[in-house]
């Protein structure tokens, strides 16, 4: 009986496999794909542009005001706006939806539909024709309708 067919062709099987891995193009390494090179300044930047103006700056619907111990005035109003700062007076045109995060913030409003307060120590006015929808996680806020 001979065993040489046998290993013979079990060799040439290994051999045609790794051959056939040798000839694998890794497309990681092709230089017609450049990678793009991104900088730490370049990132910081994007990031910047993406958040909001703290100063009350209605974009895209949505303010927010981070003043603390300041005077704002922002006739103009917004769709949204957030009160991040502390122990600021701000005085708003209309708004749909105020949010309150902080604490000790007095907030004159033209018009407010909704107002959300997780803050403490804020008082809200506000005309308009309408009382607004207060939801107060907060303690010792109040929101008067004019």
């Amino acid at each position: 009986m001979k065993k040489t067919p046998i290993l013979a062709a079990a060799l040439g099987s290994v051999l045609l496999v790794a051959g056939l891995a040798a000839c694998t193009v890794d497309v990681s390494d092709d230089p017609a794909t450049p990678t793009p090179e991104v900088s730490a300044a370049s990132t910081q930047d994007q990031l910047q542009a993406e958040q909001q103006d703290p100063t009350g700056a209605c974009i895209d619907g949505q303010a927010v005001v981070a003043a603390t111990d300041e005077t704002v005035s922002f006739p103009e109003g917004c769709a949204t706006v957030s009160i991040l700062g502390t122990g600021a007076t701000i005085e708003l045109g209309p708004v749909e939806h105020l949010v309150i995060e902080n604490d000790g913030n007095t907030v004159t409003a033209e018009s407010v539909a909704q107002i959300d307060s997780i803050g403490h120590g804020n008082t809200v006015t506000y005309g308009g024709d309408a009382e607004a929808q207060v939801t107060d996680h907060g303690h010792d806020n109040t929101f008067t309708k004019q």
